[in-house]
């Protein structure tokens, strides 16, 4: 009896699905509600509302909002919220320009630094994010 292989089934396997995280889908999605002037330059972007409206939970859209700020697409104000940033397009692909100029060599050197210690605790937060769900 012959052993099944991936080659005997699809002479051009898929890929494998890559799955994102819930704050990942809700950055995306908030993100383009941005760039597509949807969400307008000034305009408060209440957590709840996202939350609802999307479908997941605040710590969730409050993530994808830290992330944005990151990126210059949104404002954070202490005890107001968050906020689209009023600066323009440029402004937010030299930000994002810089980033990627930056990150590979940061990453580069985190990767030539880490002991086994490192690389274990990055395997268990990979696995916990993996396994957690959004009320």
């Amino acid at each position: 009896m012959s052993t099944l292989r991936q080659a005997d089934v699809d002479p051009h396997p898929a890929q494998p699905l890559r799955v994102r995280s819930v704050v990942g889908l809700a950055y995306d999605e908030i993100r383009s509600l941005i760039v597509a002037g949807t969400l307008e330059p000034g305009s408060r972007l209440a957590q709840g509302v996202l939350a609802d409206s999307l479908g997941i939970s605040r710590g969730s859209v409050r993530e994808a909002l830290r992330r944005l700020a990151g990126d210059g697409l949104v404002d954070f104000e202490v005890n107001r919220g968050f906020f689209v940033a009023e600066s323009g397009l440029d402004d937010v692909r030299q930000r994002l320009e810089a980033r990627l100029a930056l990150e590979p060599e940061i990453a580069r050197l985190a990767a030539t630094r880490c002991n086994d210690d490192d690389l274990e605790l990055m395997r268990e937060s990979i696995a916990a994010e993996s396994a957690a769900t959004t009320s």
